[in-house]
């Protein structure tokens, strides 16, 4: 089950939360640019699909409601990310009064499609929570890919003793093998 790829939120869309909802960031390399300037990953892969947003970060007018299916707008940006810890990176203390500034949090708008300035040393925070997704995911693969070969040498073992078996089967035949009369042909 995906969960929200911003920082400090890491919703997941469970059976007591039925409104909430998860996008998975846009194929369209233009609008991906702006979901990842919005919500400051700007640095990954362009071509990472794991990076997902829940509907808390959106604005209501970025929804279709029609008949009980929520979609996303084709123009929506996720834009709303108060309340969540923005600067997690340590900040040197002589850079208190300028990290301050940059760190107030910033008001929502009605509009969807909103731009924020970078604020230093998110970079490295999103780029941890992707390594550590696609680590989890790898460890995951290793695991199947043990339990695959484990089954394949049972598979092989089994089969050994089924040749081994056939092969004392033989030797007792030739071992009994009939003369005159009795002989096979």
């Amino acid at each position: 089950m995906p969960m929200c790829s911003v920082i400090g939120c890491g919703k997941k869309k469970t059976p007591n939360q039925p409104s909430l909802t998860i996008h998975r960031i846009p194929r369209n390399e233009s609008r991906k640019k702006k979901w990842l300037e919005a919500i400051r990953m700007e640095n990954i892969k362009s071509n990472v699909k794991d990076v997902y947003i829940c509907s808390r970060h959106f604005d209501d007018k970025c929804f279709n409601k029609t008949m009980d299916v929520i979609r996303l707008r084709d123009d929506a940006v996720p834009s709303k990310f108060t309340g969540l810890p923005r600067n997690p990176a340590p900040v040197p203390i002589s850079e208190t009064s300028e990290a301050a500034t940059s760190a107030l949090p910033m008001t929502t708008t009605a509009v969807c499609t909103a731009s924020f300035a970078s604020v230093p040393g998110t970079s490295g925070v999103d780029n941890l929570l992707i390594q550590t997704h696609k680590i989890k995911k790898l460890e995951d693969k290793c695991d199947f890919l043990r339990k695959k070969v484990k089954r394949l040498h049972e598979t092989v073992r089994r089969q050994k003793i089924k040749i081994v078996q056939f092969e004392n089967i033989i030797k007792y035949i030739i071992q009994k093998k009939p003369t005159g009369k009795n002989r096979l042909v």
